[in-house]
């Protein structure tokens, strides 16, 4: 790639418009002669599947009527017990500092992610599931496992501060979103074109992009001629360049020759790591952190901040939402500390979206929601549930601001155990409530809470403090085993 390509390339990414489109064989593309490479199926079929009764054909597998459902399934075992052992190539810490917004894999690794996570590069993961839809992908505490959360649609959007990973054909710890048989293959195909189609947002933001990058494909697999027409049907509109990273030798000119054709592929011929070994110093400063300006860094030093959050459907039994504030403020007006704090602010009858604005404005550093919670649908504010997919994902937009001084939420809400849970992957601490409580219980929790915490700002001390009052309340300290708390690892 000349000068001028490259300068041109360096400005989508400045402009936040580049996207990446990798192929199944980017994990192999350490070796200068890219051309000689099998593709990852090849490679499956040949170390794990040899002994099986299975037969191989193009990079999928098919069964025949003697095939036990057993056999099939220990095939798929495999082909997740070898995505599951790959080490994250070196080539990858590289690519995990390009500028891009969006990656689109057509493999079902995570090793974008695992590269991205070892450089504190904020990103979000999903996959997409035939027949079934989105998934948010968290990786599971301690656990080479990913926790799956099915997801309407994007909630923000992606930019090369919060790049998205988008698995295309799913991740290899759900053997269902494998693309790996003909059938599945099928099916994948009818799922993208008629049962699910591709949410607004994301569709919009694969349209964003003012150019694609080609990254590790073969392009000798028949299947990956359907591929390409299924991205280029989502863009809409044949305006965005398209470059091929691809190092080929002369057997590949006539496949090269169709890409260019058919799909107005521009083709590069250089070494994959060679490319983004020089790209990444091209766009070295464009993720540099900006520095935090004098005035917003005393922002950050203000006073501490508690606000209040209570909210009630109609059709639901009114809960005391006064006294338990109450029982905050008052605590605050008999502290030797109170001119360190800002008075608690209580938002009665607040929305979804109200709420996120008003943290978004305030910078707390503690927040208590009180509301009905419910097992099924979340936490209910007036107008419509919060499911936990959509509360993590806003908090972790909002912990992103580099104001933020949350440190804590207080979920005065039954049910809320979960979310309490998943809060603290983003905020230090957080306080939920497994299982139903009693009405009255929390008010008594909050004024041992907060008498203790407004003394010396410890939430932890202050949580001990607020379930030994509980305790002490014969007829509610039941309710106390019942309030958990949780701090970021």
């Amino acid at each position: 790639m000349d000068a001028k390509e490259r300068s041109n390339l360096f400005e989508d990414f400045e402009d936040g418009s580049c996207a990446l489109i990798l192929g199944p064989e980017f994990f192999l593309m350490a070796n200068k002669e890219e051309n000689l490479f099998e593709s990852s199926r090849d490679i499956i079929y040949n170390d794990l599947l040899k002994n099986n009764q299975y037969l191989a054909e193009d990079g999928f597998f098919y069964t025949s009527n003697e095939n036990s459902i057993g056999e099939k399934k220990e095939i798929l075992r495999n082909i997740q017990k070898f995505f599951r052992g790959l080490d994250v190539p070196a080539h990858y810490d590289l690519l995990a500092e390009l500028p891009f917004y969006l990656a689109i894999s057509l493999s079902p690794d995570d090793l974008l992610s695992r590269a991205m996570t070892s450089k504190n590069r904020e990103h979000d993961f999903i996959s997409y599931k035939k027949g079934s839809g989105l998934y948010q992908l968290q990786r599971k505490e301690g656990l080479d496992r990913w926790d799956q959360f099915p997801i309407t649609d994007l909630t923000t959007a992606p930019s090369p501060t919060r790049p998205l990973i988008f698995n295309f054909q799913g991740i290899y710890d759900d053997k269902d979103s494998l693309i790996f048989t003909y059938d599945s293959l099928f099916d994948f195909l009818f799922s993208i074109f008629q049962a699910h189609t591709l949410p607004l947002n994301l569709k919009a933001s694969i349209s964003k992009a003012s150019s694609f990058l080609f990254l590790g494909f073969g392009y000798h697999k028949w299947y990956l001629k359907i591929i390409f027409f299924i991205l280029e049907k989502l863009r809409g509109d044949n305006e965005t360049e398209k470059k091929a990273i691809f190092n080929f030798g002369d057997k590949q000119n006539q496949m090269v020759e169709f890409y260019r054709n058919q799909f107005q592929l521009r083709f590069f011929k250089e070494g994959t790591v060679d490319f983004l070994s020089a790209l990444r110093e091209d766009c070295k400063d464009i993720l540099q952190p900006k520095p935090v300006p004098r005035s917003e860094a005393e922002v950050k030093e203000g006073k501490y901040k508690v606000l209040y959050f209570s909210s009630n459907p109609n059709q639901l039994n009114p809960l005391d939402f006064e006294e338990e504030f109450k029982k905050i403020k008052n605590s605050l007006q008999t502290k030797q500390t109170r001119d360190e704090f800002d008075p608690p602010e209580w938002i009665p009858a607040v929305t979804q979206d109200e709420m996120l604005k008003k943290i978004n404005e305030v910078k707390p550093n503690l927040v208590v929601i009180s509301m009905h919670g419910s097992q099924e649908g979340g936490l209910m504010f007036k107008e419509a549930p919060f499911a936990i997919d959509e509360f993590v994902h806003s908090i972790r937009t909002l912990t992103q601001n580099p104001l933020n001084r949350l440190e804590c939420i207080v979920f005065s809400c039954c049910h809320s155990k979960v979310f309490a849970e998943k809060a603290v992957q983003h905020i230090p601490y957080a306080i939920g409530i497994e299982g139903p409580i009693q009405d009255e219980a929390m008010p008594i929790f909050n004024d041992g809470f907060f008498d203790s915490f407004f003394s010396d700002k410890q939430i932890e001390p202050a949580y001990n403090m607020g379930k030994l009052l509980l305790g002490k309340k014969s007829n509610l300290k039941q309710n106390a085993d019942h309030i958990i708390f949780f701090h970021k690892q």
